[in-house]
């Protein structure tokens, strides 16, 4: 459980990066 619980963590912490990287560029883009 613990394997599965770390791997959903790193994707939800990769998705969030790559989200911040599309924000930064919105917010840049202004």
């Amino acid at each position: 459980p613990s394997l599965n619980n770390d791997g959903s963590l790193s994707v939800a912490i990769s998705l969030q990066a790559e989200h911040m990287k599309v924000f930064e560029k919105l917010l840049y883009d202004i």
